[in-house]
């Protein structure tokens, strides 16, 4: 799994060059709102921080379940030229 993604000077394009982008560069364009929206429901910077990480990890563990959720194409094509019993 792609490291939780932090606010850097440097920007998101140097961190997606780093880890792949694994949907990291649509992430860092929402983080900043979704930040903002955990700031002004918890009042507190760290808390809101702690809720943006946990964003990142549930978005990674989803998108990996829904890649073993989706057989690749080429077993989906095998499995339609198998004969049916």
């Amino acid at each position: 799994m792609t490291a939780a993604p932090h606010a850097s000077s440097q920007g998101a394009s140097s961190v997606n060059t780093l880890h792949g982008d694994d949907g990291l560069s649509a992430f860092m364009r929402v983080r900043p709102r979704l930040f903002g929206i955990a700031y002004r429901m918890l009042g507190n910077a760290a808390e809101a921080e702690d809720v943006v990480q946990d964003v990142w990890v549930r978005w990674q563990i989803a998108r990996i379940a829904a890649s073993f959720a989706t057989p690749p194409r080429s077993s989906r094509r095998l499995r339609h030229d198998w004969p049916s019993t």
